[in-house]
């Protein structure tokens, strides 16, 4: 009776525990597919959200110098020659330009920005935005890049009212320039931007 019970025990070692163990071996190869899975899809969601981020990463260096036109005068752009602008919206040192507003204007997105020779390296600054990014400021004031300028030396958002108030380009002295052009002279796309 022993004997048979040994060889019973020696029957149920061989088949049941390496049942098990496979079982265990499938169950941790399911969480492991499971949580490359979950860390793919965590991955993609931060790559969406910082593809709809307006503007551009805080984490750019950003070197705002001037550009000469025969419109406008001298105006502030970044080092790639694109015009910035200002929201008289906002105050000194806070933006109010958020949601759909920065869709269409761009925060100028940047830690530690700097300037070139034309410019006051005392009046450039960042501010904190609501979403936690730095935002550019000169002279206090928050900076944003235009959408529907395409490259360097077009200044379309100039005169443009848009989301309750008007947008300027900026004077290496720090003050909005009053010339009119760009979309602003025939107050084109107005309309459009009036989403609050």
């Amino acid at each position: 009776m022993r004997i048979y019970t040994s060889a019973l025990a020696v029957v149920l070692a061989g088949t049941l525990f390496p049942q098990t163990s496979n079982a265990q071996t499938q169950e941790n190869i399911f969480e492991r597919q499971k949580q490359s899975a979950q860390d793919e899809l965590a991955q993609q969601e931060d790559d969406m959200r910082a593809a709809m981020r307006p503007g551009e990463s805080d984490e750019k260096k950003i070197t705002l110098q001037t550009r000469q036109s025969s419109q406008y005068g001298a105006y502030l752009t970044d080092e790639q020659g694109r015009a910035v602008y200002i929201f008289e919206a906002d105050s000194k040192g806070k933006s109010t330009c958020y949601d759909d507003c920065a869709e269409a204007w761009p925060p100028v997105l940047s830690k530690n920005p700097e300037v070139g020779q034309q410019l006051k390296k005392d009046m450039l600054g960042t501010i904190k935005r609501r979403t936690g990014e730095q935002q550019v400021a000169y002279n206090d004031l928050p900076l944003y890049y235009y959408a529907k300028d395409k490259g360097a030396g077009q200044a379309s958002g100039q005169g443009v009212e848009g989301f309750g108030a008007e947008w300027y380009l900026l004077s290496p002295q720090g003050e909005k320039i009053k010339a009119s052009g760009g979309e602003g002279s025939s107050k084109a796309g107005r309309d459009s931007q009036r989403k609050q």
